[in-house]
């Protein structure tokens, strides 16, 4: 399904989880804010698949997409928002030395000029976004 700036149904699934994808430019704060108010969080990767599953989403943006990741608080550590706990996966793109804190860089982002590796940037870039949640299953 083409996302492009329309033609979204707004919710993806993949395993356990669901995605919403924000088309609007927003700086990585104000991607938070948009997931908190949907009541979901900026996507936390916690596998090669989950991150192979974002990346088919990613290639139809427009725009660098911002992820749950920051080392605000300490530098080098990079830890996701919503649970403060340190990445167990990541994929960051390496020719480059991400993450490299270039002009102290502390959002994690799918950066579309890098083939949407992973990599640092500064928080008040204006980049689309992805926000996650559980789905709930009757048990």
């Amino acid at each position: 399904m083409p996302f492009g700036n329309a033609n979204i149904t707004g919710w993806e699934t993949f395993i356990n989880s669901e995605y919403f994808v924000g088309l609007d430019a927003v700086t990585w704060n104000e991607a938070k804010g948009n997931c908190t108010i949907k009541g979901t969080q900026l996507v936390e990767v916690e596998s090669s698949e989950e991150n192979t599953f974002i990346l088919t989403m990613a290639v139809k943006m427009t725009k660098s997409v911002w992820l749950g990741g920051t080392d605000h608080q300490v530098e080098g550590k990079w830890v996701w928002q919503s649970t403060n706990s340190e990445l167990s996966y990541s994929a960051w793109e390496k020719i480059s030395g991400q993450p490299n804190n270039l002009n102290n860089q502390d959002c994690l982002c799918l950066d579309r000029s890098l083939g949407f590796a992973w990599s640092d940037r500064e928080c008040w870039y204006r980049y689309q976004y992805f926000c996650e949640r559980e789905l709930f299953t009757d048990s």
